[in-house]
């Protein structure tokens, strides 16, 4: 954990890939919630069937809304860490202020809470 307290970091380069990764990402999970949009309420669809049929849709029917709530955490996710960018936090912790380590922003570039706030948050449960 450093404990060096950041400033408002002017745009670098690896900023700039870290946004460009997660636009992409953006891009990714708003096509995958219109096709998911797509997809939803398929029991209309099925009109003549026993019961089986009509669980299994159902049953489908929950699994594509699981999925499209998955997508809108993402996103809203994604869209948080693009708005940290621009304001020249996105290496912040929301916990403890201090820097989020750029390895961990590269496998999880949404993340808020930098390693050492993550394993508190976890003993405390």
């Amino acid at each position: 954990m450093s404990s060096t307290k950041p400033s408002r970091a002017p745009m670098t380069r690896w900023l700039a890939t870290q946004r460009s990764v997660l636009e992409q990402r953006l891009q990714r999970l708003h096509a995958r919630t219109q096709h998911i949009g797509q997809h939803q309420g398929n029991e209309a669809e099925i009109g003549v069937g026993d019961q089986a049929d009509h669980a299994q849709v159902h049953d489908d029917d929950q699994v594509v809304a699981d999925l499209d709530v998955r997508a809108a955490i993402g996103i809203r996710a994604i869209e948080g860490a693009l708005a940290r960018i621009a304001l020249g936090t996105y290496e912040n912790c929301a916990g403890c202020g201090n820097v989020i380590g750029h390895a961990r922003l590269e496998v999880m570039p949404e993340a808020t809470l930098c390693s050492h706030c993550v394993a508190l948050s976890r003993r405390s449960k």
